[in-house]
């Protein structure tokens, strides 16, 4: 954990360790974990710094803040997924969300990129595009969007798709606020079941 208060600065970020995958293992991915950590908060603290030290008035910009945390949404013998989540106040409205997945291969460490999740030579940007349009679109109303928005944020595109992980009985897709719908929507997970994509995934 890294933690830093003082005035004008909040900064607490949780990072995951890992303990049993091996000697080899459990060292690499720490380090790799500590250091991307270590990395955020010097970026995050090297522009909030920057921005205090312009300000006319120091005293009366609100507090620049990081807050990061994980939680453990998968874990089998062939895939370890976290997910990544917290949010960066650098002044305006409201904080900006953060969340990323970190999937990898318990038994090596290694970083499992999100198209391995997938089977060699499928499409699956085109069909996660057209199972995510077809739960959501439905639902215009509730969330407070309209379809133009559903669709460019539902495209099949990599960047619309980059935080998902696999489950018991199918695959969850996180949609921060506004990919598919605006802020106050607030974020969205949306769960594809199993059998709809019994042809898509690979073994993890």
């Amino acid at each position: 954990r890294l933690h830093l208060t003082e005035p004008g600065l909040a900064v607490d970020v949780r990072y995951p360790l890992v303990l049993g995958l091996g000697a080899k293992v459990d060292e690499a991915f720490n380090d790799q974990s500590k250091n991307r950590a270590h990395e955020m908060v010097a970026e995050f603290e090297k522009e909030a710094r920057m921005m205090l030290s312009e300000a006319p008035d120091a005293a009366g910009v609100a507090a620049q803040s990081l807050n990061v945390d994980f939680e453990t949404k998968h874990l089998s013998n062939r895939l370890l997924a976290l997910l990544i989540s917290g949010a960066e106040y650098t002044g305006g409205a409201h904080p900006n969300p953060l969340f990323y997945t970190l999937l990898v291969d318990p038994a090596s460490g290694r970083k499992v990129a999100v198209p391995e999740l997938f089977a060699a030579n499928s499409d699956y940007l085109a069909t996660l595009s057209k199972l995510a349009g077809e739960e959501l679109k439905p639902r215009l109303e509730e969330l407070n969007t309209d379809a133009k928005w559903v669709t460019e944020g539902t495209a099949a595109k990599a960047e619309n798709f980059d935080v998902l992980w696999p489950g018991e009985d199918g695959l969850y897709i996180l949609f921060p606020p506004y990919q598919v719908a605006p802020y106050y929507s607030s974020t969205l997970f949306l769960s594809l079941i199993l059998y709809k994509l019994s042809k898509l995934l690979s073994d993890h």
